[in-house]
């Protein structure tokens, strides 16, 4: 398979929260903390369409799988400030080939609400949150977004949605996040 560099990051490449420097895996949404891989981005970009292939070919097996969700979430990641739209795609595709990839559900829902009028917001955070085995810093992200998502859809927001799910992300810890209490003022607000 690749070949993995680690190096001295303080920032897990997958979830974007801190972590120390002697820690394997990330204390936050529990992935195993790498940082790179060595190839071009033209490497990169023909791997991922001979894994496709593969894929195509043999959908049950699961190391292909998990490989290309992998690329094309360091892909996505990649993009996601260059190119919204492409790493909306490629963070939805890896949800299609990962249900249980939980931070590239967050993306989706993230880039959805900010890009493409709540689409798909809803529909993909709600695995996240009923889930026992997504972290507490994971589900108060998706009541965020959540809750994000009901206040500003374009025509009918759903400012008791937003309520419910502001409150719910503010009682996992009891102190929630500035967000948190922010989508829920203008839920009162409304």
């Amino acid at each position: 398979m690749l070949k993995q560099v680690k190096t001295k990051a303080l920032e897990c490449p997958t979830c974007e929260q801190p972590y120390q420097p002697t820690d394997e895996i990330c204390p936050h949404c529990r992935n195993e903390i790498i940082i790179g891989l060595e190839m071009t981005a033209t490497e990169q970009a023909q791997l991922i369409e001979q894994l496709r292939e593969r894929h195509e070919k043999n959908e049950s097996d699961k190391d292909v799988t998990k490989e290309l969700g992998r690329l094309l979430y360091n892909e996505a990641m990649r993009l996601r400030y260059d190119n919204p739209s492409e790493s909306l795609a490629l963070f939805e595709e890896v949800v299609e080939l990962l249900p249980l990839h939980w931070e590239a559900r967050l993306k989706v829902s993230w880039l959805s609400i900010r890009f493409t009028k709540n689409e798909r917001a809803v529909e993909v955070l709600l695995p996240v949150v009923q889930s026992e085995e997504t972290t507490d810093l994971q589900k108060q992200r998706a009541y965020t977004n959540l809750s994000c998502a009901e206040n500003w859809k374009e025509k009918d927001a759903n400012y008791e949605e937003a309520e419910k799910w502001a409150r719910m992300g503010i009682a996992l810890d009891g102190e929630g996040t500035a967000k948190l209490w922010e989508n829920l003022a203008t839920a009162l607000k409304n």
